[in-house]
């Protein structure tokens, strides 16, 4: 199993958290919460490529679970936003990890 690291994943996956931790403490519901950190742990899997995908067609799905949450859930937008932006440096590019 090779990791996909991305820094515009981990950017919008950290937006995920914050975005849930300000819901959490609003008083949102505990089953909304629980929706929200079942798409989180899959976004986790998504990156963890198992060979058999691109690591376009990885991210192309990671990006497809993004949206959906900034559809479903209110407080969530910009998770595409983060995910869609300009790498800052060379270092930031979409990467290929070696097995773990």
């Amino acid at each position: 199993m090779n990791w996909i690291c991305s820094a515009n994943a981990l950017r919008a996956l950290h937006r995920v958290m914050v975005c849930t931790r300000f819901a959490a403490n609003e008083g949102c519901e505990a089953h909304v919460i629980s929706d929200v950190m079942d798409s989180a742990e899959y976004l986790v899997a998504i990156l963890q490529n198992h060979e058999e995908r691109t690591e376009r067609e990885c991210l192309r799905e990671f990006r497809s679970y993004l949206k959906d949450l900034e559809t479903r859930f209110p407080g969530y937008e910009g998770l595409l936003a983060a995910f869609d932006s300009e790498p800052q440096s060379a270092k930031s590019r979409p990467l290929l990890a070696t097995r773990a």
